[in-house]
């Protein structure tokens, strides 16, 4: 049997050990002869690269025996114990089949052939293993066509005297196998699950049953009797599944009245599915949904056959009562009324062994669920439940969870529920009466919809104020005269058949209405169904006001066809017998005019308009303005409509496709004025064309999308350039723009959008209104605008779109105001608005095109010309409009890295829909569940995995919280586990530098996003694109980063001039001074780098940066720029790189000589005080940790690890470990600053000269070592006299930081070197003692700080503690990694390296990030490297492709017709050249031969 155990308060599937022998047992969903033959053929490529892992070379080997069910085996083990050898065990196997169709294989050391043992005795793989036995046998027994039970026994003996916990590795690792198997061949349970009900057997009729499963069966049944006429009191108002309690008196004086819970229901499912879920009480989806609700254990107990099974689970209660353990016995049959019947009850005797003690109080539990077949393949559910939970429990509290007890019976129809089925089949078969127009309508109904068509079809639309709609494709309107409730007023049109339009808005029946009726705060609801066009309604609702009592509405509906393409649905309060006015509800009433126009189709697609009018009485004294407040939401009725029917993307892309025909078809000439058009409108390039003092960078929302302005002579307006890159054709691009009144384009703020006029295909006069804004003082005129576009293709894979403003008779400019009539105030007349613009389109390669974008912004009136600047910028967002709207068109399978990462850039991206979210629902929940509606790629996602929303939507939550844990597959995740996963992305985030490494931590702590990472390309590259945006938006992010890395900057300086000032006023002048002058050299060099490294900056830039250095606070900005991806312009740097630097700095220069300053200042000093002690602490730990977290950051970002594996990635992957890895990092970097500082104040004593003798004999020796390797030069791209400076300083610094600190990163190549750090790390277990002994022999006993006692033991200490930290290091780090400690190879070679072993140009590009002196070598083999590729990747324009980039490329690696600097986007001369090469009247599919690649550059 299954057993479990209790970690931390959460079982955990295992197995029970009994001496030596063990027992497991598993659900494998896969079939029984499957399960055999992955034990029978373990020598497979799979099992032996998993047994390599965990063992190593070892031996591994099987031998067949031909004609027979046997053979032999023989495996080495490695022991994970120190001091006890390895192991090896052979055994012989047969298999057999058995007549009740199991599979049995057995194994025993028994009957070993010769060949066999004498393996066994000379292999090499063998040697120095002791020999040990297994015996056993493993079970399979089909449960299902491709389910099984396995059984495995076995007994191990692992030879030789070893102590008991070895003993019970060796069992225990056998016994993981059986984890092995499940793992291997797990599914998702819901598929495993629908199996084994599929294969459930047909319970046998209640008189099979034996005299013992009878009296079972009645004792349950009892609970039934008596129960039509007992008194129910309703517990819920769920529609679906109502539940009653029957309170009994209590049988017993002092008996606790416990209730009995009833729960009815309709399944849609026959009564034999629904009672196979319901007897698979431990299935997969109930045991998940019950671990989830926090129970601690649902285990199977026994089985007496295919229908009798005990079970127990162990369910968690509030503090500070104790986990209810209940035992139940499922039995079920065939009742004599033909319904299926189950029933539960409790056993007493039946005892349940966790492997662990748990202390728990045993429930009652009893009760029956019936299971009556109804028409349709469906079946009634009833269950009658009774739970105690016994123990000093107030009845009260235990009558409160008879809804919890039967929530099965919820779950149940929502798990084979078909709502949206049966709603579908009911609309689409009113539709077709509808459609057949054979309805015959008495006096009264057509009274009905007569007097609600004139009442409400009659009120003139000029009186009608236009309400701010939250659906840009809904438009909403009011109508407020006299003071009354108003008439709200909606329409739009939906992409559907009138037919079915009329029917989804007639049918209130329908399951979602009901659903969404009691959800949104109804109380009851009644319908009388008088014929298929007509019916009486009654609702009431509680509105959750204080002080408002629930209204009721009784309502009669009707529709009927008005004329051939007209049809009405009406609703007008009525009286009705069966619904008199009762006390404490109000009734009102409701006019309602659903008009429903055929329109003409687009395409094969039929649309309908729906004009929806309400006019709303609430009764009471409620204030008009409270129900007109409520117009907005009651309007949302006809927006949720038209997102049931919408198919937008369809008609987006049939209109798409018309309008690319058009194009690709296009053969008209083009006139005078139109060439002056595209000449003017593509001089606009021009503005942006080579070094233009007056372009610069401006900020975008989307990091894909390339933002400029420029200013040019005389025109106070700026110009604005935007580039992007768009997976779409050309012609798919030039429809979306040329098409300007498709759904697409329409924004919330768009009020009109309408073409004019249309010469040609290729030019055509536009008009659009926006809506002003009125917030505040604030009250803008909405702003007009008429163009004219003109489009042309100027070469094969290049158009070009200009748009002029320009006027037109239809649009003429109207006055500063106008009056609406009707209305009660002025409304403020358009004003008209000029925006000329030139959009260029080059297809780089088949599918993907850039876009450029030019426009100016004057949006007329008397708008400053400054709002107007900022104005453009928003308007630059056209680009990102066109990028997102193909995105969302991308399927799931097209998906690759680039898709990822702008994915993840929308996720961020905020939108309208957090403005309108729903009750309970997150920003964040609005904003992930518009995008996966509107995107195609995340909508087959969520089809695919339906928890993929509920963890959109936590990672995007970013709520700093303890990362949960979970352990889940990715085949059975649930939306609860997605949920917890998640919310785990915060905690990496937060203890990360950059938003790559906190993923990397993410994904390798939850297996299921690992599954993830490796099945889909582009889920690291969205995922990353989120994290880093929250580094570097978040406020936490960034304040993190920046208050940490100041406040330990800050820290230590504070405390060393705290020394200073206390050195100076205690009279020990010479180490004050020598503390200011480590603080200025520390403090000077930093200024040094800084010169250096933004020598081609501004000076303002440079004088920036100075300032931060002399502030402390320089490491928290450098920090809080390589979280958030900023890189100073000019820089030869990059962030981390002098983040880096400047930490070493601090440490070489501040850190260490304070620390080795304050000890000796200590060993002079008379008496010790704590100030003193607590500085050189702070010292210490400070330098520390500042030495671990930049080996940490720097090894455990993934590009780092992908780029170069061979040195970075030592940090493991886990959670634990990696945080002990951490902290030993601290620890040994601590005190081996202590014992280096320690030895050198001990030799200062000495005086300074073997101080001086030994840093000059360590640092020439280290210089001679680099040098006579051909090594000196440093890896940073510095030139000249710079690049000799920083090879000194940064030789020196790291000589000095690795001594004193030995931090890891310093082991690379370029750096230390691996194998001379190792002989620094040799060097410094010798240190101390060699100190203490010069100390001892040289300082006279009388002039001695420390007696000889001290001495040694402080040096025993700090190097006992070092070496135990050091070595715990290397035992945690991956073991791969440890060779780099003895590696050889040069900075030199390591930088070549970069070059030759990589494959990708991007990896290829980091080689001009290192000193070229260290290259020079394969200089011609990266010049021909550039030269090949540069063109390629000007059109493909990479990330890495960068302006810093180009800086750093040699002008002969560049092809000579690309040293001018341009941009993308066609020059006015290659325009021209295209009109002048094929003349006036040019076709547009014409391509002039006269361009020359020069004038497109880029493009």
């Amino acid at each position: 049997m299954e057993l479990a155990r209790v970690s931390r308060g959460k079982p955990e599937p295992d197995v029970k050990v009994e001496g030596a022998w063990g027992k497991a047992t598993a659900n494998i969903d896969v079939s029984a002869d499957r399960c055999l033959a992955y034990f029978w053929h373990h020598m497979n490529y799979e099992s032996n690269s998993g047994f390599e892992k965990k063992n190593g070379g070892l031996l591994k080997m099987q031998v067949e025996m031909p004609g027979s069910h046997s053979m032999f085996a023989a495996m080495s083990f490695k022991v994970p114990f120190p001091g006890i050898d390895n192991r090896v065990f052979a055994s012989r196997w047969a298999w057999r089949r058995e007549k009740t169709g199991d599979f049995v294989a057995g194994f025993t050391p028994k009957g070993l052939n010769e060949a066999v043992e004498r393996v066994m005795v000379q292999d090499s793989r063998t040697a120095g293993c002791t020999r040990g036995t297994f015996q056993g046998f493993w079970r399979f027994s089909p449960t299902a066509t491709n389910v099984c039970r396995a059984t495995l026994v076995f007994q191990t003996k692992v030879g030789g005297s070893v102590p008991a916990m070895a003993m019970n590795w060796g069992l225990k690792s056998a016994l993981s196998s059986m984890e092995d198997l499940r793992d291997n061949y797990e599914r998702r349970g819901e598929t495993v699950d629908a199996e084994l009900r599929g294969e459930f057997p047909q319970p046998p009729p209640r008189s099979s049953l034996n005299d013992e499963q009878t009296r079972v069966a009645q004792s349950c049944l009892a609970l039934e009797v008596g129960s039509d006429t007992a008194e129910w009191t309703p517990l819920n108002t769920d529609p679906f599944v109502p539940i009653w309690a029957n309170y009994d008196p209590p049988r017993k004086d002092g008996e606790r009245r416990i209730a009995i819970g009833k729960a009815v229901c309709d399944v849609d499912c026959p009564a034999k599915e629904a009672l196979a879920w319901w007897f698979m009480e431990t299935g997969r989806e109930l045991t998940s949904i019950k671990k989830e609700q926090g129970d601690l254990a649902v285990l199977e107990l026994s089985r007496r056959n295919a229908h009798d099974y005990v079970w127990v689970t162990i369910k968690r209660l509030p503090f500070p009562l104790r986990p209810r353990e209940s035992v139940g016995r499922y039995m079920c049959f065939e009742d004599t009324n033909r319904d299926l019947a189950l029933v539960c009850a409790p056993c007493a005797d039946a005892v349940a062994d966790y492997g662990t003690k748990i202390s728990t109080v045993r429930a009652d539990v009893r009760g029956v669920a019936r299971f009556s077949p109804i028409l349709g393949e469906r079946c009634r559910l009833t269950v009658t439940f009774r739970v105690d939970i016994v123990g000093n429990v107030p009845a009260v509290f235990v009558n409160s969870k008879i809804s919890a007890s039967l929530g099965d019976a919820k779950i149940l129809r929502e798990k084979v529920g078909r709502d949206d089925e049966i709603d579908n089949v009911n609309r689409d078969e009113l539709a077709g009466i509808i459609e057949r127009r054979q309805e015959v309508y008495s006096d009264v109904e057509n009274a009905v919809v007569d007097r609600v068509r004139d009442q409400l079809g009659g009120i003139p639309d000029s009186s009608f104020e236009k309400i701010e709609s939250p659906d840009h494709l809904v438009h909403m309107e009011g109508f407020y005269a006299g003071g009354k409730n108003g008439t709200p007023r909606a329409s739009t049109v939906l992409d559907e058949d009138i037919c079915v339009c009329a029917a989804k808005a007639f049918i209130t029946t329908a399951r979602s209405k009901v659903q969404e009726f009691y959800n949104n705060g109804g109380l009851e609801r009644d319908v009388q169904t008088h014929n298929d066009h007509s019916f009486t309604g009654q609702q009431v609702r509680d509105f959750k006001i204080p002080t408002f009592s629930p209204r009721e509405f009784v309502s009669r509906v009707v529709w009927r066809w008005e004329s051939e393409t007209v049809l009405l649905v009406v609703t007008e309060g009525c009286l009705d017998g069966k619904y008199p006015i009762r006390p404490g509800i109000v009734r009102g009433s409701a006019v309602t005019l659903e008009k429903f126009e055929r329109l003409d189709p687009v395409g094969e697609i039929p649309q309908t308009r729906i004009t929806w009018t309400q006019q709303p009485d609430m009764s009471g004294l409620v204030p008009s303005r409270a129900v007109r407040g409520t117009a907005v939401s009651q309007m949302m009725y006809v927006s949720k409509i038209r997102k049931f029917f919408d198919k937008s993307p369809a008609i987006n892309a049939a209109n798409n496709l018309r309008v690319v025909t058009m194009l690709l078809n296009h053969d008209e000439s083009y006139k005078e004025e139109e060439e002056e058009i595209l000449r003017a409108g593509v001089e606009r390039f021009d503005l942006f064309r080579g070094s233009n003092a007056k372009v610069k960078k401006a900020e975008s929302s989307d990091p894909s999308v390339k933002n400029e302005i420029a200013f040019n002579e005389g025109d106070p307006l700026r110009w604005g350039r935007s580039e992007t890159l768009v997976r779409a054709t050309k012609e798919e691009i030039l429809a979306y723009l040329w098409d300007t009144t498709a759904r697409c384009r329409w924004g919330p703020t768009d009020m009109e959008r309408t073409v004019l006029q249309s010469d040609s295909a290729h030019h055509f006069i536009g008009y659009q209104c926006k809506q002003g804004k009125h917030t505040g003082v604030l009250n803008m005129a909405p702003r007009e605008g008429v163009s004219v576009g003109v489009w042309m293709k100027i070469e094969e894979d290049t158009l070009v779109l200009v748009g002029n403003p320009t006027e037109h008779r239809d649009r003429p400019i109207l006055g500063r105001r106008r009056s609406s009539i009707g209305q009660e105030k002025e409304e403020l007349a358009p004003v008209r608005a000029k925006m000329p613009t030139a959009t260029s389109i080059k297809e780089i390669k088949p599918g993907v095109c850039r876009v450029v974008y030019v426009n100016q912004t004057d949006v007329g009136g008397r708008v400053p010309v400054a709002v107007m600047n900022r104005t453009l910028l928003r308007n630059l967002a056209l680009t990102t409009k066109i990028r997102e709207h193909f995105l969302a068109l991308i399927g799931l399978p097209d998906w690759d890295k680039e898709v990822g990462e702008a994915v993840g850039g929308v996720l961020v991206t905020k939108t309208d829909a957090e403005k309108h979210h729903r009750k309970g629902e997150t920003r964040e929940g609005a904003r992930v569940r518009a995008i996966m509606e509107n995107h195609k790629g995340l909508k087959e996602l969520g089809e695919t995995y339906e928890w993929v929303e509920d963890l959109l939507v936590r990672i995007l939550e970013n709520k700093l919280r303890l990362a949960g844990k979970s352990s889940t597959k990715l085949c059975n995740m649930t939306s609860q586990q997605a949920r917890v996963i998640g919310g785990g992305l915060a905690s990496g985030i937060a203890g990360n530098m950059t938003g790559q490494a906190a993923v990397d931590e993410w994904i390798l702590r939850y297996p299921a996003m690992g599954e993830l990472d490796q099945e889909f390309i582009w889920f690291r590259p969205m995922i990353d694109t989120i994290a880093e945006s929250h580094l570097g938006s978040v406020g936490w992010g960034k304040k993190l980063r920046l208050y940490t890395g100041a406040g330990l900057s800050m820290l230590d300086l504070i405390t060393d001039l705290y020394m200073i000032y206390f050195y100076a006023t205690t009279g020990q002048q010479k180490t004050a001074l020598s503390l200011a002058i480590m603080v200025s050299v520390c403090l000077g060099v930093q200024i040094a780098i800084v010169c250096m490294d933004l020598r081609k900056s501004p000076r303002l830039v440079v004088l920036r940066e100075i300032l931060l250095v002399l502030s402390g606070v320089k490491p928290g900005i450098d920090a809080m720029r390589v979280a958030s991806k900023i890189e100073l312009e000019h820089a030869t740097l990059e962030s981390l790189t002098s983040l880096t630097i400047a930490k070493g700095v601090e440490i070489a220069t501040e850190a260490i000589p304070g620390t080795v300053l304050q000890l000796a200042a200590l060993l002079r000093a008379d008496t010790i005080r704590g100030q003193a002690l607590a500085s050189v602490a702070v010292s210490a730990l400070t330098t520390g940790f500042t030495a671990a977290m930049t080996a940490f950051d720097w090894d455990v970002n993934p590009s780092k690890r992908r780029i170069t594996p061979a040195f970075y990635g030592f940090v493991p992957d886990s959670a634990t470990p990696r945080a002990l890895t951490f902290l030993c990092m601290v620890a040994t970097s601590a005190l081996l600053l202590l014992a280096r500082g320690a030895s050198t104040a001990l030799l200062s004593t000495l005086g300074p000269r073997p101080v001086f003798v030994y840093f000059a004999g360590d640092m020439g020796l280290y210089f001679l070592y680099r040098a006579l390797r051909g090594d000196l030069w440093h890896w940073v791209d510095f030139e000249g006299a710079a690049s000799v400076i920083e090879t000194v300083l940064a030789r020196f610094f790291c000589k000095v930081v690795a001594s004193f600190t030995g931090c890891l990163i310093l082991r690379l190549p370029g750096e230390v070197g691996g194998i001379y750090f190792t002989l620094d790390m040799a060097v410094a277990l010798v240190t101390p003692l060699v100190a203490v002994q010069m100390y001892l022999r040289e300082v006279p006993e009388e002039d001695r700080a420390l007696d000889e006692a001290a001495a040694w033991a402080g040096a025993g200490a700090l190097m006992g503690a070092w070496f135990s930290s050091f070595s715990l290091l290397l035992l945690l780090m991956k073991p791969e990694y440890r060779w780099g400690f003895v590696s050889l190879q040069t900075g030199k070679d390591y930088v070549i390296t970069r070059f030759t072993e990589n494959n990708t140009d991007a990896a290829k590009s980091t080689i001009f990030e290192y000193n070229k002196k260290c290259w020079r070598e394969i200089r011609d083999e990266v010049r021909d490297w550039c030269l090949t590729n540069w063109e390629h990747w000007e059109d493909e324009q990479p990330a890495w492709f960068n302006d810093k980039f180009k800086r750093s490329v040699d002008r002969d690696m560049v092809p000579a017709d690309l040293h001018s600097e341009g941009v993308s986007g066609p020059s006015s001369s290659a325009v021209w050249s295209a009109l002048q090469g094929s003349g006036r009247g040019a076709r547009g599919g014409a391509v002039a031969p006269t361009i020359s690649p020069e004038n497109h550059q880029g493009c």
